[in-house]
Order: structure tokens, then sequence, then C-alpha cells
């Protein structure tokens, strides 16, 4: 089921971690935005938290890094 479906089912039932991703793929503050694209690409995702130390700091989007 998508998640558009849940929004008109008004499903209250469902929760985050039904839905998350549990391996996440980062980037560390660091790393070069041609890293960054890198992973995007490779891993075949349109976001990337981008860390610090094991914080997050952010996250970046392909959409972001097509204006870069």
């Amino acid at each position: 089921m998508s998640w558009k479906v849940c929004l008109f089912k008004e499903d209250t039932t469902m929760l985050a971690q039904d839905w998350m991703t549990s391996t996440v793929i980062t980037v560390d503050v660091n790393e070069s935005i041609q890293d960054a694209i890198n992973l995007l690409k490779k891993n075949e995702i349109r976001m990337l938290p981008v860390m610090k130390g094991g914080s997050l700091m952010g996250i970046v989007s392909d959409r972001d890094l097509k204006k870069a």
C-alpha cells in the first residue's frame, strides 16, 4: 500500500517505523558534493542524510545537487 492510499484511508494504526528505511546511507559533512552525487546514483536514492560525528546535520537531495 502506498503512503498516498494511507492518507486517504486515514489509517491511524500505521506507524513511521512501518515505512522507514532501516539501512540508512549517509554522507559526512566533509565529503565532497561529487561523493554525495555518486552515493545517490549508486544507491538509487533521492535524499541523503548529512552527518557529523554521528549527529544529523541536515539532508541533501538530488534536487539540491542539481542546483550545484
